[in-house]
């Protein structure tokens, strides 16, 4: 039983390490360099959506 409790001992940390991470990532800014000309916003939400709520996507572009 010993292995057990320690087992959910664990367990119960992991999660809680988990939950503590994505509170402290919350409302971070994502930057990406060198995008194709093609890549909308609506492809990169969709790209990083399984990573999270996503609240803005915006694109910068450089005036070449």
């Amino acid at each position: 039983q010993k292995a057990d409790e320690r087992k959910r001992e664990l367990q119960e940390r992991k999660e809680q390490a988990r939950a503590e991470r994505q509170l402290k990532l919350q409302g971070l800014n994502l930057y990406v360099r060198n995008l194709d000309e093609t890549v909308t916003e609506d492809m990169l939400r969709e790209a990083f959506a399984s990573f999270g709520t996503i609240t803005s996507v915006r694109i910068s572009r450089d005036a070449e």
